[in-house]
């Protein structure tokens, strides 16, 4: 009994002047724990494995504590935590409580220990008849540890699973939402494309009537017919700015290579329509200006030959000098005289509006004419006066200026109007060139669109 109590006393002591160190209160479980065993107390010592009673680490973790009045070593973790100040006056208390239970001689199992110093520590009721009551919690075992382990490993592998199919469904989402938001636009775009088509098409009719009178302009061509022309052009005008910007955006836009060719057409298409009009306008005011130019000239060369008439009429009649004849014919003369003045007005206006045409040497002949028919007026006036030297010198200043007008009628045209149609086509050469050449664009541009429209009504 003596060595068991040693054992015991040497298993649980008190070291004194420890306080604030790590040895305050040291209790060897080790020891404590094979010598109940070798006294039969299995049943009350905490198995291995169930409750750990001590660490291996280099660290070891003491927790003290009371309990039924005496001062014992916990074997299981409180929940909190002291500091070092609140652990070293429990130790003094706990050494306090010890001294006390060794004076005390009811006590039972009182043991003394002394220490090198000589000094004792008095430690009692350690070991007594009651034991703290086993806690119910347990460590898990090695089984349990793999298993909790795997199962939060489970729950990591399942929680970056779910994280990428939400990311992956965003993703998703987005890019859906991306196509949607860009087959939108594209439809958006074609239907500018379609539009824009439409707007052309609206072109047709105005376009046609330019090109039919643009077949032979100078015979066609009237001031009201023109009037007309430019009216219908400036009208479609609108029209076409309008498609050619739909069409650009289109053409700027569209993803679909067939779908951006047809808009690239288009935008040919009106482009060339606006250079046809251009052109054609051009042709026609030119046609126009010459038509009436030549319109002019063939009024005046009428005039002129009104006055040729007339001048012959009053020769027939100067022929019988009777007094008569000679005023009859100084009336005819001077409605000749008039012919002349309104052929040479005419044809001076021909040479304004259209100065491509050289129309001086009509000019000049007419005034020949008029100042030869001057000398016949005053002729007439002579022999109505009965001076017939006068009358003789009038009459020579007549005949040498109606010679040297038949000298200027040698320089003349055979067709005075014909001349115009040659200077307009050769005035219109370059922009006839040029507008064939946009007719020859609008027309394979309009290919290209019909086939497209034929391949959607299809």
């Amino acid at each position: 009994m003596a060595k068991r109590n040693n054992k015991l006393n040497h298993a649980a002591h008190i070291k004194r002047r420890t306080e604030g160190t790590s040895n305050e209160l040291s209790f060897s479980v080790l020891d404590a724990a094979k010598n109940a065993q070798l006294n039969g107390g299995e049943d009350d010592l905490p198995l291995v494995g169930e409750v750990s009673l001590f660490t291996l680490s280099g660290k070891k973790s003491r927790k003290k504590g009371f309990y039924d009045g005496r001062a014992v070593m916990s074997a299981f973790p409180h929940g909190n935590k002291k500091t070092r100040s609140q652990k070293a006056k429990s130790d003094e208390l706990v050494t306090s409580e010890a001294s006390q239970n060794f004076d005390n001689t009811n006590t039972v199992g009182a043991t003394s220990l002394h220490t090198p110093e000589g000094a004792t520590a008095h430690v009692s009721g350690i070991i007594g008849s009651k034991r703290p009551a086993k806690t119910t919690k347990r460590y898990a075992s090695f089984d349990e540890e793999i298993a909790r382990r795997k199962k939060r490993r489970r729950i990591r592998s399942m929680t970056a699973i779910l994280v990428i199919v939400i990311i992956s469904v965003a993703l998703i989402a987005t890019g859906t939402g991306y196509l949607y938001k860009s087959q939108q636009t594209e439809q958006g775009y074609v239907q500018n494309l379609s539009d824009a088509i439409s707007l052309l098409t609206e072109t047709d009719n105005v376009m046609l009537n330019l090109d039919d009178e643009l077949q032979d302009p100078f015979e066609s061509i009237t001031d009201e017919k023109l009037t007309a022309i430019k009216q219908s052009t400036e009208e479609i005008a609108p029209t076409l700015k309008e498609a050619g910007e739909l069409a650009k955006s289109a053409s700027a836009n569209l993803v679909n290579t067939n779908d951006q060719d047809v808009a690239n057409q288009t935008v040919s298409a009106v482009s060339a329509r606006e250079s046809m009009i251009s052109y054609g306008l051009e042709i026609l005011t030119e046609a126009n200006r010459s038509k009436s130019a030549a319109q002019q000239m063939m009024d005046g060369w009428y005039a002129v030959a009104q006055a040729d008439e007339d001048a012959r009429a009053a020769a027939v009649l100067i022929e019988d000098p009777t007094t008569e004849n000679i005023q009859a014919s100084m009336e005819q003369t001077t409605i000749a005289i008039e012919s002349l003045n309104q052929a040479k007005q005419l044809i001076s206006q021909a040479q304004q509006n259209y100065p491509a045409v050289n129309r001086e040497t009509y000019i000049n002949y007419i005034d020949k004419r008029t100042e030869a028919l001057g000398y016949a007026l005053a002729s007439d006036q002579a022999l109505l006066d009965r001076n017939k030297e006068e009358a003789q010198a009038q009459n020579d200043a007549y005949n040498q200026a109606d010679g040297q007008a038949a000298e200027l009628a040698q320089n003349l045209d055979e067709d005075p109007v014909s001349v115009y149609e040659e200077a307009f086509d050769q005035a219109i050469q370059q922009t006839s060139e040029a507008f064939e050449a946009a007719k020859t664009q609008a027309g394979a541009s309009d290919a290209v669109i019909r086939d497209y429209l034929g391949k959607q009504t299809k």
